[in-house]
């Protein structure tokens, strides 16, 4: 991961590391019932740089966690923006367009297929958030 510029690859790779229960459940939240790690975000910033960037990380821990947080919030910024497009409004009226986590299908309204194609070509990433 050198340099201050993400790839694609390095993004898939660290999307696949939030996705692991240790990492996602310090992030995110924990589901109902669930306990939590006693990790703290700090702590899986730390273990994600060092995964991901191992040279840039020892060579700089703190610079390199906090080059991980700020990927992240970039990621979560532009998922909620894209999120936010799939709302339609009419008469003063807002409601959620009703599409899956695995994306369109038959019964999606055409205009949220639109918005739908819109995202993902612009945001490869979203369907992964």
């Amino acid at each position: 991961m050198s340099g201050d510029r993400w790839s694609d690859e390095q993004v898939w790779a660290l999307i696949g590391e939030i996705k692991k229960a240790k990492n996602l459940k310090v992030l995110y939240g924990t589901k109902e019932g669930e306990n939590t790690s006693g990790d703290t975000k700090s702590t899986v910033y730390n273990r994600l740089a060092e995964r991901l960037d191992p040279t840039r990380w020892a060579a700089d821990r703190k610079k390199t966690a906090d080059r991980i947080k700020h990927k992240l919030g970039k990621l979560e910024t532009d998922f909620k923006k894209a999120v936010k497009r799939l709302k339609k409004t009419g008469e003063g009226i807002e409601e959620w367009y009703q599409i899956q986590a695995t994306g369109p299908d038959h019964d999606t309204d055409p205009v949220a297929k639109n918005i739908w194609q819109e995202i993902t070509k612009s945001n490869p990433f979203f369907e992964e958030l």
